[in-house]
């Protein structure tokens, strides 16, 4: 029972980790297209 408690928290954390993996580089881009255009739009 024991094993298992610890595997299964262990595996979300690796879900976890990987969905953030998997899904940073995504919104890293759009949060800099964000900051783009709001650059873009600050210039007179």
């Amino acid at each position: 029972m024991y094993t298992l408690d610890v595997y299964g928290v262990d595996g979300i954390k690796k879900a976890r980790t990987g969905v953030q993996s998997r899904y940073g580089p995504i919104k890293n881009g759009i949060l800099n297209y964000v900051r783009h255009i709001g650059q873009k739009q600050a210039k007179p």
